[in-house]
């Protein structure tokens, strides 16, 4: 994650940011530049509380330097973002990252990382529930790298959501799945987006259309609001 961040880092931005508060992530009037080229320019958007808001484009457009930006692994160079003190943010990664270990070794490492104040005996009992209820109970003690894409995807976004947080950004999730898992995400990120904000950055305008609350396109440099 760390080397991910600082290539990311050396990009040249400028940006102004709007707030992120009560009524969830509001960015506006953005300008970021990567050398010489623009990627965003006067770009306004507003994220509500809940529900899915899916940013769409084709590659190169800049959806996942936006998301990123939102999560603050990146800094404007221009401008400011706000947020509330204890706001949380979960990031989904198009490929997702873990250790090299099982899979409730992964879970419990990313829960306990984020409050070692937990009972340890607690948060497996709560990795067991969650994994038998996404029916991936049998996956518990075995290698992550055994596992399926389609399910390490799944153990990726349980990973997020087992740290409760108020927002999740979702980087092309399904994009390496077949159909089966595909649908299985998309309901899960459906079912969440009734208590939580979801931002999804994706190329795939049907699964846009069909479980977004709100769409935007970016495209030369400006975005759009589809509905």
């Amino acid at each position: 994650f760390m080397q991910d961040f600082e290539a990311i880092s050396n990009l040249k931005l400028r940006a102004s940011y709007g707030v992120v508060g009560e009524q969830g992530v509001n960015p506006y009037n953005s300008l970021a530049k990567y050398n010489s080229r623009n990627i965003f320019s006067n770009l306004s958007l507003k994220f509500d509380s809940k529900g899915i808001t899916s940013i769409c484009g084709r590659n190169g457009v800049g959806k996942t330097t936006l998301l990123r930006l939102i999560a603050g692994f990146i800094q404007p160079s221009k401008g400011i973002i706000k947020k509330p003190e204890n706001l949380t943010i979960g990031y989904i990664f198009q490929n997702p990252i873990f250790l090299n270990r099982t899979v409730k070794e992964n879970l419990l490492h990313a829960i306990l990382s984020i409050n070692q104040s937990l009972n340890k005996n607690i948060v497996i009992k709560n990795i067991d529930d969650t994994l038998e209820k996404y029916s991936l109970k049998h996956t518990r003690d075995l290698s992550i790298n055994k596992l399926s894409g389609g399910q390490q995807q799944m153990i990726a976004i349980i990973r997020s959501l087992m740290i409760n947080p108020d927002v999740l950004l979702c980087d092309e999730p399904t994009s390496n799945l077949d159909a089966s898992n595909k649908k299985i995400i998309e309901e899960l990120l459906l079912e969440k987006s009734c208590h939580k904000k979801v931002i999804l950055v994706t190329q795939d305008n049907e699964q846009a259309i069909k479980i977004s609350k709100k769409i935007y396109t970016l495209e030369n440099d400006k975005i759009s609001k589809i509905f």
